[in-house]
């Protein structure tokens, strides 16, 4: 049965399917490889996960270390597409530094927290270091001023798409372990539809890409001197 689960899986592949409709130029930029890697990783992921929760024994054996992996490499993923589009070397060497303290967060929590469900607290670190490269990603594009409207910019489409993943199912990350086993069969469901609108989003910023493949170059507008002495 085509449930709501597999929506959710095979929404993952959504950039793909755009991707074979791409000019051969555009499909070898750095821009569209790693959000087809995005989307071909995270769809393995899922479809492992959902083999693994036929065994129950085994998945809970697992989980954590699953969730982890999970979370850390959607972290990496999402941070790509920040490396790619914020220039500066002050943005990249914070990028690393974080990346590190969150792996010691993980390890820290992995070893003393036993999840009912979900890793709940590195989620929601993740959920606040990815929002910060979202305020630092409009604040790079608004300072530099250029002919081109921001949501001509892929990584707008894609900053949206994690904005309302992140926000939407947030609640549902944090309180997943707090849930009873009636709670959470009742509303885990409900979090898919953000994860579905973020990749239906992301699929979008290929083809605003196809368009717009010159939106990373930023272009000054000429403001005339004006000497009133």
């Amino acid at each position: 049965m085509f449930n709501l689960t597999n929506i959710l899986i095979y929404s993952y592949l959504l950039p793909l399917v755009f991707f074979f409709f791409l000019k051969k130029e555009i499909r070898t930029k750095k821009e569209v490889l790693v959000v087809i890697v995005y989307s071909i990783i995270f769809f393995i992921l899922l479809k492992i996960q959902s083999v693994l929760l036929q065994h129950d024994q085994f998945w809970n054996k697992v989980k954590d270390l699953f969730y982890a992996f999970f979370t850390f490499t959607e972290l990496v993923c999402f941070t790509a597409f920040y490396w790619i589009n914020i220039k500066t070397k002050r943005f990249k060497v914070l990028s690393i530094g974080v990346s590190l303290l969150f792996v010691v967060s993980q390890i820290i929590y992995y070893f003393s927290v036993k999840s009912v469900r979900i890793d709940s607290i590195p989620v929601g670190l993740e959920t606040l270091i990815l929002y910060s490269y979202i305020f630092l990603f409009f604040y790079d594009r608004f300072k530099n001023i250029d002919d081109q409207y921001i949501y001509n910019n892929y990584c707008f489409w894609i900053s949206i798409g994690i904005m309302i993943y992140l926000g939407g199912s947030f609640f549902f990350f944090i309180l997943g372990n707090h849930l009873s086993t009636e709670q959470n069969e009742k509303y885990w469901d409900y979090s898919f539809f953000v994860d579905i609108g973020k990749n239906i989003l992301i699929a979008i910023s290929l083809l605003v890409f196809a368009k717009h493949p010159g939106h990373l170059i930023s272009k000054p507008k000429n403001i005339p001197y004006l000497d009133f002495n």
